[in-house]
């Protein structure tokens, strides 16, 4: 709730609510430091080591503060989605996508080094991914392939249904001749 709040323009209680963000992830002294260090040369074996004293019951806040200080800075959105999916996935990561940040082919490849279940769900972020860059083609394709592959178990409708919601009517024309299913 507190991270829907800052996302809206004018938040009057915006420091007040990202000091309380930031207690959650126990940071520890230096933190901030260590963070512009790693803005400086990012990379997953800097996030590594930044991350590897984190306790376990903080990982969650502290990686999502992480994320979202950084995104701030300006640090590559390819780079801060290998981090935020690091160990699994968390809503900053999708954020990235939706603003834009992270190239298609970066989500591929973490679809690729995961489990065969989650393919699908990989290639439909890809494709929105690509969608929310201008390559409405390659976004067609794309789910079009997230459909193929997906685990029955675990089909990519989310993304299907966000890229139904951002369609007009030619996009919607090119998901229908691919096969892409409507609601």
């Amino acid at each position: 709730t507190a991270r829907y709040v800052l996302s809206r323009e004018g938040c009057p209680d915006r420091g007040r609510i990202q000091a309380a963000l930031e207690r959650l992830g126990s940071p520890p002294q230096g933190w901030q430091d260590a963070v512009l260090a790693f803005a400086g040369a990012p990379s997953v074996e800097a996030w590594d080591e930044l991350m590897q004293f984190t306790p376990d019951d903080a990982m969650y806040s502290r990686t999502r503060n992480t994320i979202q200080m950084l995104i701030a800075l300006g640090v590559d959105g390819d780079v801060l989605f290998r981090c935020a999916t690091r160990y699994g996935s968390t809503p900053d990561a999708f954020e990235l996508v939706e603003l834009g940040l992270v190239d298609p082919e970066t989500i591929l490849e973490r679809g690729r080094s995961g489990p065969a279940t989650g393919r699908g769900i990989w290639f439909g972020l890809a494709a929105r991914a690509a969608l929310v860059r201008g390559d409405r083609f390659r976004a067609v394709r794309l789910l079009r392939e997230a459909l193929e592959i997906a685990d029955p178990a675990f089909p990519p409708l989310t993304e299907v249904w966000a890229i139904r919601r951002l369609a007009d009517d030619e996009l919607h024309a090119m998901l229908d001749s691919a096969g892409i299913p409507r609601r």
